[in-house]
């Protein structure tokens, strides 16, 4: 429909249509807006939080040097888009071999660079910073007590809440948000 569009309006882009090395990279752009736009959905929510995301974002890097070991030995399975385009090229132009070694080295080069930008936005944390910060997520848990980065009358409070079994009852009956609502409001 779309290629019939371009023809019926002389339009240039008519032509890219039969392009297979171009067919190719615009499927691996679909494929990749296509993974980040799963990742966008999965950030957004009611009871999404920060912790949340962070772990979403920490997954997607990591899928993304996993991509890139599958490019590396020219599987292409994780971008079915792509997959299928490399599969029916018939350019006459460019032989099949050499269209997918292009294509591949692109998209390793675009998922290098994806890498670098989501690690300089989304800097890992430590295990330490993340372990200060854990008491949010569950107050009720010991080892939580200890190395917060809590102020001393801030981890008193949270002693005396994690050695509090009405609040530790609350907690397990009522989703974490509605319990830190809940607190909030005592």
């Amino acid at each position: 429909a779309v290629l019939a569009f371009f023809r019926e309006q002389k339009h240039d882009l008519a032509n890219r249509f039969s392009d297979d090395s171009w067919l190719a990279k615009l499927d691996y752009l679909a494929d990749i807006f296509s993974k980040l736009n799963k990742l966008n959905r999965g950030l957004q929510g009611r009871d999404m939080d920060i912790f949340a995301a962070t772990d979403k974002i920490e997954a997607f890097k990591l899928k993304i040097l996993l991509w890139k070991s599958h490019v590396e030995k020219s599987d292409v399975t994780d971008f079915p888009n792509l997959k299928t385009a490399l599969s029916e090229a018939t350019d006459a132009d460019e032989p099949v071999d050499r269209l997918a070694e292009t294509t591949l080295s692109l998209a390793l080069e675009h998922l290098n660079v994806l890498s670098m930008n989501f690690d300089r936005y989304f800097p890992s944390m430590s295990e330490a910073d993340i372990q200060k910060t854990r008491w949010i997520l569950n107050p009720f848990l010991k080892d939580n007590v200890n190395g917060t980065n809590l102020t001393n009358s801030e981890q008193e409070v949270l002693i005396e809440m994690h050695c509090d079994s009405h609040m530790r009852d609350m907690f397990k009956q009522n989703h974490q948000l509605l319990f830190l609502i809940m607190i909030c409001l005592k």
